[in-house]
C-alpha cells in the first residue's frame, strides 16, 4: 500500500513537471500592431503560424520554427524562422525592452545568416502588443 502511495506521488510530480516543461516551451503567441511610413500593419504570430502585413512586406500566413527563445529574460526574446516560400523575410524576431513597456521590437532579415550578423538590412519596427 505503502509503494503504491509512493509510486501515485511521483507521478503526479512528473506530470507536474512535464507540463510545467511544456509551457515553458510555448512560443509567444497574439497580434501586434505597427504604425509609420514602414511599420503600418499587423504582425499575428499564432502556435503554428506567423504573418506579417506592412506597406513594404507582404508575409502572408506561414509555418515557422521557434530558433531562439529566452521569454524569462530581462529583455524576452523570440525568434521564429519561416518554412514554406520566401515572403521577404527569412527570420522575424521579437524582443520586449522594459525600458519602453509599451512596445515590442520585431525585426524582419532576409535570411538566417542576416539574423545571425544582426544585419542591419533588416525591416525594424515598434508595435504595441494587442490584448487578447
Amino acid at each position: 500500500m505503502h509503494a503504491v502511495r509512493i509510486a501515485q506521488g511521483l507521478s503526479l510530480v512528473t506530470a507536474l513537471l512535464a507540463s510545467v516543461a511544456q509551457a515553458g516551451n510555448q512560443p509567444l503567441t497574439g497580434a501586434f500592431v505597427g504604425h509609420g511610413r514602414q511599420c503600418d500593419g499587423q504582425l499575428r504570430v499564432a502556435e503554428k503560424t506567423i504573418e506579417w502585413h506592412t506597406p513594404f512586406a507582404n508575409c502572408t500566413k506561414r509555418p515557422y520554427r521557434v530558433i531562439e527563445s529566452d521569454l524569462t529574460a530581462t529583455k524576452p526574446k523570440i525568434a521564429f524562422l519561416l518554412e514554406g516560400r520566401a515572403c521577404g523575410f527569412g527570420v522575424i524576431s521579437l524582443t520586449f525592452d522594459p525600458a519602453y513597456p509599451d512596445y515590442w521590437i520585431a525585426k524582419g532579415y532576409r535570411n538566417l545568416d542576416g539574423y545571425k550578423r544582426d544585419s542591419a538590412d533588416a525591416l525594424s519596427c515598434s508595435m504595441v502588443r494587442l490584448k487578447q
